[in-house]
């Protein structure tokens, strides 16, 4: 789903074919865009505004954060258009 769908293979236009389907296909990252925006401002907010909303929001992340890092089931899309979300 969104920014942590697997990522479809394109064909490159280089080695296109006949019947070949040179569409893009970007991942919907819509939702994902909104969430990080939403966090990004209660985090620039919070940590002018109060000590008990920086403790919320670490300890929010903390909880649905996985632990693990480079694992094989996760997977987070390469797509471009899920670029900008992600940074």
């Amino acid at each position: 789903m969104g920014l942590f769908s697997k990522q479809v293979e394109e064909t490159s236009p280089l080695a296109a074919y006949e019947g070949a389907k040179l569409e893009p296909r970007p991942p919907f990252v819509a939702p994902h865009a909104v969430w990080v925006r939403y966090l990004c401002e209660v985090a620039e907010t919070a940590k002018y505004n109060s000590l008990e909303k920086v403790e919320m929001l670490a300890s929010l992340l903390h909880r649905t954060l996985p632990i693990t890092v480079g694992d094989v089931r996760d997977h987070i899309n390469r797509h471009v258009e899920a670029v900008g979300v992600r940074f």
